[in-house]
């Protein structure tokens, strides 16, 4: 007797619980599995290997697969290094220096349908090339005079020639300059006051173009926030990914930062990365942001949005646990995987 009105009385307490948490619970089975599913994610992953007689990389920064050639940009070089999908040299682009065609502590570079983009972040200007690599025109960004400690880091150029920057330090985040090179306004500005003199946090800005290029994704790379911003600077989105492990770090540097210090007498920028200062839009417009941290001996994760940012599964790199992916890239249907032993990694997209 007393088990059936056990029975009866768990049968209605059942009855009680909302349909809409049982369908909660449902969906979320479904997403695990489907994780299960999808974690592999890349495929064919090997090694991108180079002639060490003909190159040796230093300090490879960006890597862009342009009309079935390779693009990789060396920052301590101050080169841009063109291969074949072999992996075989063919030519490079600039040479250090200060002169017409001279790299300078480039930063970035932007390959646009007719021209490559250099982005000389200290020298505060653009060399153009041509994509042979033959010098065309210089372009000195002219900041506004209040950003006078200012860098740019990244670029993108629009469809109209407009050139989109962000900065290591700056009191805005996105900046639109017209082909000339002359500041015109902001896309995006930034939230923290920037303190002088005294310890600021840096921008830690990452940029790429959403949308068919009609909206720009901004990524910082210490708080892990995506901002999708429209052209004419109307924020659309914003979104993020929790980590336990993300969240831990990132709060004991915010309080490190406002401990009481000695009193600072010049500009001081503090910048960490927790996230890859870079993150890539596949085909599918899918974006991968990959995690720096990661427990110790545990693989390495990448988390996967759609197009509208909602985090859709993470991936744990198993391949890459002794040397971990420090920037990843996807351009023409392929995945570059950038290690910090400076290994360089190509991959394909799982078939679905």
């Amino acid at each position: 007797m007393k088990k059936i009105s056990l029975f009866l009385l768990l049968f209605f307490l059942l009855t009680l619980i909302p349909k809409s948490y049982v369908k909660l619970l449902d969906q979320k089975k479904g997403v695990d599995q489907d994780n299960q599913h999808k974690q592999k994610h890349f495929v064919h992953i090997k090694e991108f290997r180079i002639d060490p007689q003909k190159v040796i990389l230093s300090a490879p920064i960006k890597i862009i697969k342009h009309q079935n050639k390779i693009f990789i940009l060396d920052r301590k070089q101050c080169r841009i290094f063109v291969f074949n999908p072999q992996g075989e040299f063919l030519f490079s682009i600039g040479q250090p220096g200060q002169g017409p065609g001279d790299l300078e502590y480039p930063r970035d570079f932007y390959i646009s349908p007719n021209n490559i983009f250099v982005l000389n972040s200290t020298a505060r200007r653009i060399e153009v090339f041509s994509l042979e690599g033959k010098f065309k025109k210089r372009i000195k960004l002219t900041l506004s005079k209040d950003n006078f400690f200012s860098y740019p880091t990244d670029i993108l150029v629009g469809q109209n020639g407009n050139i989109y920057i962000s900065y290591n330090l700056n009191k805005n985040l996105v900046d639109s300059y017209n082909p000339a090179g002359e500041y015109e306004y902001t896309l995006l500005e930034r939230k923290e006051q920037i303190v002088i003199p005294g310890k600021n946090l840096g921008n830690s800005s990452h940029i790429q173009f959403s949308d068919k290029g009609n909206a720009i994704l901004h990524f910082n790379y210490f708080t892990g926030i995506f901002t999708k911003v429209s052209l004419g600077g109307k924020i659309l989105a914003e979104f993020s990914a929790y980590d336990k492990i993300h969240k831990k770090a990132s709060s004991r540097i915010i309080n490190d930062l406002k401990k009481s210090s000695p009193k600072i007498k010049t500009l001081k920028i503090e910048v960490f990365e927790l996230w890859s200062d870079c993150f890539c839009l596949d085909d599918n417009g899918e974006i991968l942001a990959v995690l720096l941290l990661k427990e110790k001996n545990a693989p390495q994760k990448i988390y996967v949005f759609s197009e509208n940012g909602v985090l859709k599964y993470f991936i744990p790199m198993k391949f890459f646990v002794d040397d971990p992916v420090r920037k990843i890239f996807f351009s023409e249907g392929q995945y570059f995987l950038l290690t910090q032993q400076n290994k360089i990694y190509t991959a394909q997209r799982e078939a679905r």
